[in-house]
């Protein structure tokens, strides 16, 4: 008998918290706080979404149950996944997250209008619609989770807010028809496979606070030409720019401390590097089959001794790196340059004068002026721009080297 009153004791606690579902206008929504009056579009499951829809869906910000009154707070996990025929959702002011799945793979999607009062997005929220075209993301943004956009390929615009801090695990990642992304001056960290095989990205613009880019983050990225890194940066991880075929020509941050393992494995048109006396760590294959590189310039008054494999380049190519390119380091360090790996396994060292001509200042003449890197690439004449670096001034028939500092 005393068991039977605990059981009922325990049933009669339990009740009142559970979770109920009504249906309002079409749609069914689940409550989540009773006692507050918030509910959210009801959720699915791994088959079956929590709502059937198509055409335009307009979710209001205020819901009815009877006489009872709810704010829709959230849209529910797999609320609409896999929803084709959906074409354009308009979101609630009242909205705060989209969870899991909420419209993942609703392949006839293409568009959805955003509250000023959301601040997460869930895992895969839209993974799969590959009809979305352009997404504005609104400034009380602060959490845009893992794989949120991933593979909705027919992507082209993106707007970031300078609420975020970073770019999450493969969240544009097969995003293949977006050609360029402005990064906010907010974001510190771009984390693994964030843009991953977006094939047609041809421009990043970098903020000036981006400290480490993650690993495979822009592998892929066959369209990438150029990169010119914010004077912030410090690590480049794992095959972050794997097999950017296209990539001919990169501004290097003095800031650098770390590229890991094929950092840039394959990227067979690059044909110049730099390193600063910042660098502290250089892993293997970090430049493997970098076949176009012609010269690598070492700014540093003694050198890092590090693996001898970050250059090698496959066998087939019948071309070994050490024995074509061309290794420039100050006269100082060019006796410590034979005899440390893996910069000892060049057959061409030569010294460098990296001081010649230098003004050390970041007061850039009036136009028209032309800045360039010291591997020939033309780069803003703006010094707040510019990272931290050595520079070729053209001004009429002057010709100079600048240190922007």
């Amino acid at each position: 008998m005393k068991k039977f009153f605990l059981l009922l004791a325990v049933a009669l606690f339990v009740l009142p918290s559970l979770a109920r579902d009504f249906e309002y206008n079409g749609l069914i929504y689940t409550v989540t706080n009773e006692k507050n009056g918030t509910c959210q579009t009801k959720a699915g499951d791994k088959d079956t979404p929590g709502n059937e829809v198509s055409g335009e869906l307009v979710i209001p910000d205020v819901v009815y149950d009877g006489n009872n009154k709810f704010s829709v707070t959230g849209v529910g996990y797999r609320s609409f996944a896999g929803c084709t025929e959906l074409t354009s959702v308009t979101l609630p002011s009242s909205l705060t997250k989209i969870v899991i799945e909420a419209f993942a793979r609703c392949t006839g999607l293409t568009s959805v209008e955003f509250p000023t009062s959301l601040t997460e997005i869930g895992n895969r929220a839209f993974i799969g619609c590959t009809a979305l075209t352009s997404v504005a993301l609104p400034s009380s943004l602060t959490k845009i989770n893992s794989s949120a956009f991933e593979n909705c390929s027919g992507l082209v615009s993106v707007e970031l807010p300078s609420s975020l801090t970073s770019i999450e695990f493969s969240t544009f990642s097969g995003c293949s028809s977006l050609a360029s992304i402005e990064l906010p001056s907010s974001i510190v960290e771009i984390e693994s496979s964030a843009f991953q095989n977006c094939s047609s990205l041809a421009s990043i613009g970098w903020p000036s606070s981006l400290t480490r880019i993650g690993g495979e983050a822009f592998s892929g990225c066959t369209s990438l030409t150029s990169l010119d890194f914010p004077a912030s940066l410090t690590e480049i991880c794992f095959a972050a720019f794997y097999e950017c075929t296209e990539l001919t020509s990169v501004i290097w941050p003095s800031s650098l401390t770390k590229i890991e393992a094929r950092a840039f494995y394959d990227c067979k048109k690059l044909t110049s590097v730099t390193f600063f006396a910042s660098l502290t760590e250089l892993q293997d294959n970090a430049f493997y089959n970098c076949i176009g590189l012609k010269s690598i310039y070492y700014d540093a008054p003694t050198l890092v001794e590090t693996c001898d494999g970050a250059f090698f380049n496959l066998p087939h190519y019948n071309k070994n790196i050490y024995e074509t390119v061309t290794l420039y380091v100050r006269e100082s360090a060019l006796e410590q340059a034979a005899t440390v790996t893996p910069w000892c396994l060049f057959t061409h060292r030569e010294a460098y004068d990296f001081d010649a001509g230098i003004s050390a200042t970041t007061d850039i003449p009036a136009a028209p002026v032309e800045l360039h890197t010291l591997n020939g690439m033309k780069v803003s004449a703006d010094p707040d721009a510019l990272p931290t670096g050595i520079y070729v001034m053209r001004q009429g028939n002057d010709v100079r080297k600048i240190a922007v500092n």
